[in-house]
């Protein structure tokens, strides 16, 4: 009676992880099809390999792509991935911070300009970024920064595929795929009247929404140790979080997103002294991050998500019920297992069973 129980119980264990590892497994199979380029970003989680697959169908097109989302979501990263898998993939891929370029310069940088067009013009003049990504990608990061009066020019060089550079006469006739970016909301701003709705059209032909790191809390482990791994810091072999450090990561709500959790990781990688890192370097705002997920709900156990420990605590339960229920008959055992001599003593040395 009591080995039937003892054999329900291992039962119900078994199909508990083979359920789950099998939804795990379905999840990062999942990405198993991408392109390449966006199979080798990291992220398993539904939302996240969702965005990814529509990034993937997109990138073969030659349409307008708009990234949207908060910063640190990783618009560039996808901007690369589209760039690299699409037909002008042999081209450059040109990448412009329209933020960080004053309104003044900017109709220049975009446009370029020929010689004595301006005080302080090169003597050969100056291509403009979108000559320079003539056959390849512009890639217009924080459009949403961009002044009214610069939409208007931008549209027209959107519409005839043709650029005139500032004190120049001759269009140069251009071939180029745009992919813009911003963490603003576009739609707002054509409503307040601070964007363009006709640009707007004209660059959001396929919108793509990068979901923020709060709401893809199952990828924070790989992205952590992901960023942990490829710091150069030859002293350690193998540096890893404290479960306690990793409850933390997925407690808190990263408003920064991949962009907070990669200088985080960094930082601690360099304080923490040891192999392992412990909590007492989380920055103050991490540390002092609630138990529970918005709405109240519970944290998911870390554990669910490493596919190799589900399938060894499988193998070892069964084993250890196997055994328990033969008495220690080790042949009897084997012979329930269904596996190989050699294979048998194999995983009694490998879980510590003998």
């Amino acid at each position: 009676m009591q080995e039937t129980k003892r054999l329900r119980e291992m039962s119900r264990k078994i199909a508990h992880y083979k359920q789950l590892a099998s939804s795990l497994k379905q999840e990062l199979d999942s990405k198993e099809h991408l392109l390449p380029r966006f199979r080798s970003i990291i992220g398993s989680s539904a939302p996240f390999v969702k965005v990814l697959k529509m990034g993937a169908q997109v990138a073969s097109a030659k349409s307008s792509v708009c990234i949207l989302g908060e910063s640190g979501t990783g618009k560039e990263v996808f901007a690369e991935a589209i760039h690299y898998s699409s037909p002008f993939s042999e081209g450059p891929l040109i990448k412009v911070n329209c933020a960080a370029i004053p309104e003044s310069l900017m109709e220049s940088e975009l446009f370029g300009y020929e010689k004595g067009a301006f005080t302080g013009a090169s003597a050969n003049g100056n291509p403009g970024k979108f000559e320079l990504a003539n056959n390849g990608t512009l890639f217009l990061d924080e459009v949403g920064e961009m002044p009214l009066s610069m939409q208007v020019k931008l549209l027209r060089v959107l519409q005839e595929r043709e650029v005139t550079r500032v004190g120049g006469k001759k269009s140069i006739k251009l071939n180029f795929r745009l992919i813009t970016a911003t963490n603003r909301n576009l739609e707002q701003m054509v409503k307040e009247g601070a964007f363009r709705e006709d640009l707007y059209y004209r660059i959001c032909i396929i919108p793509l929404h990068l979901p923020p790191l709060r709401e893809r809390r199952s990828d924070i482990p790989l992205l952590a140790q992901e960023f942990l791994s490829t710091l150069d810091m030859p002293q350690w072999k193998e540096r890893r979080f404290s479960e306690e450090v990793q409850e933390r990561f997925m407690n808190y709500s990263w408003p920064g997103n991949i962009r907070e959790l990669k200088n985080c990781v960094e930082r601690m990688a360099i304080l923490c002294p040891e192999e392992e890192i412990h909590a007492e370097y989380l920055p103050a705002a991490v540390a002092k991050a609630e138990k529970s997920l918005p709405g109240g709900n519970a944290v998911p156990d870390l554990s669910q998500f490493k596919l190799h420990e589900i399938l060894n605590k499988v193998e070892c339960d069964a084993i250890r019920s196997v055994l328990s229920i033969t008495g220690g008959n080790k042949a009897k055992a084997i012979e329930i297992l269904g596996i190989s001599k050699r294979n048998f003593y194999l995983k009694l040395d490998k879980y510590g069973l003998r």
